[in-house]
């Protein structure tokens, strides 16, 4: 998504970060290979991916789901803007 979101950007004759900021969800490896690199939320994908397997699980078999929550954190680059591993 965040890929078509920077094209459809540069299609319109915008530039990020100047005229537009762009961040995604889902902090991806190669994000900082991007030309500028691409700003994130990072999340523990396999812990989120265990808590709703426990939660199916759960309720599956009778029981009631157990609420979680998980940290997630901002991976500042330049497609904000800002320099890169700045902090918010």
């Amino acid at each position: 998504m965040a890929l078509g979101a920077m094209d459809e950007i540069r299609a319109r004759g915008l530039r990020v970060p100047d005229d537009v900021a762009l961040a995604a969800f889902d902090d991806i490896p190669w994000f900082v290979h991007t030309d500028p690199p691409i700003t994130a939320v990072a999340q523990p994908t396999g812990a989120l991916g265990h808590a709703a397997v426990r939660a199916l699980i759960d309720l599956v078999e009778g029981r009631p789901a157990e609420s979680v929550t998980l940290s997630a954190r901002l991976v500042t680059r330049r497609s904000c803007g800002e320099p890169e591993g700045s902090k918010p």
